[in-house]
């Protein structure tokens, strides 16, 4: 059975401040300012025993935690390896004290509203995907099949910021990819506004995709070299990629109704009906083909 992300209290569940994120783990763009590493429970069968976490923070009403959960579940569920134990956080301003670090305490000094805590286990050691790879550590990760199902995944999701720092190389494991970082799904268009857009599907009148997942928009680039076995290679790549999406809608059955309930109790029934015919419709045969320009 996939693991499951443990749903607690930051009284009961975070336990101490360990210290900032280190520096090469560090994400020096886009990232949130609010992430640490503490010693939180996070284990679900034990849910006493704490663990060294990397700990962010939302607002409840802020889609990105939920975003950070359906990623993290359906990893679990699709093979792709992503950080072994999660948990949710709930609480308030009145639960963050001197003892939970600098950042949340700067983040939490002007809240007023019920507040989120994602967090994930602390792998260590490891290295972000350039350092270990180097600057051309997509065409690496693409020749594997765990890259594959990663940019299979970020394809369906529209999670937009697979840069070098979301994308460890966990040396523990005799180099295995691990994805982190899944806050920005949907492109970070905001669905619990308004109806998210497909950016990385041509339009009717043959205008081309505004926006690609990273990994993707890699293999659009090698389709269009030069070097015909560069082409050959990237076209390879995304009949592969192709392949994997196809068993998505099975394993979409089994985490929508999840996920429906999750959506529609912390954003209301509109902002869940948003989210998943997004979802509905990414998973079908005719959406994978678009973004991975196979339609003929």
């Amino acid at each position: 059975m996939p693991a499951t992300v443990r749903l607690g209290k930051i009284s009961d569940s975070y336990l101490r401040y360990i210290g900032p994120l280190g520096e090469q783990i560090q994400a020096h763009l886009g990232e949130n300012r609010t992430t640490h590493v503490a010693s939180v429970c996070m284990d679900p069968d034990q849910p006493m025993v704490p663990g060294r976490s990397v700990v962010k923070f939302f607002h409840l009403s802020d889609k990105g935690w939920l975003n950070e959960y359906a990623a993290w579940t359906m990893a679990q569920i699709l093979g792709v390896r992503v950080p072994p134990k999660a948990a949710l956080l709930v609480g308030s301003r009145s639960d963050i004290t001197d003892g939970h670090g600098p950042e949340l305490k700067q983040a939490t000094k002007h809240v007023s509203t019920p507040l989120v805590l994602w967090c994930t286990s602390a792998m260590e050691p490891h290295r972000n995907i350039q350092t270990a790879l180097g600057r051309s550590w997509e065409s690496s990760v693409l020749k594997t099949e765990a890259g594959r199902r990663i940019a299979a995944m970020d394809g369906w999701l529209g999670n937009c910021d697979r840069i070098a720092s979301n994308l460890l190389w966990w040396a523990s494991e005799s180099g295995a990819l691990m994805a982190i970082d899944h806050e920005k799904a949907a492109f970070n268009q905001d669905w619990t506004l308004k109806t998210p857009e497909h950016l990385d599907e041509p339009s009717a009148d043959g205008t081309p995709a505004r926006v690609r997942t990273h990994l993707i928009d890699h293999i659009q680039h090698a389709r269009k070299s030069n070097d015909k076995k560069t082409r050959q290679a990237a076209s390879g790549m995304a009949n592969a990629i192709s392949a994997l999406s196809k068993h998505h809608p099975d394993a979409w059955k089994a985490f929508r109704e999840d996920l429906a309930v999750a959506a529609g109790n912390n954003f209301g029934p509109a902002a869940r009906d948003r989210l998943l015919s997004f979802l509905d419709y990414r998973v079908t045969e005719d959406s994978i083909n678009r973004r991975l320009g196979l339609v003929i």
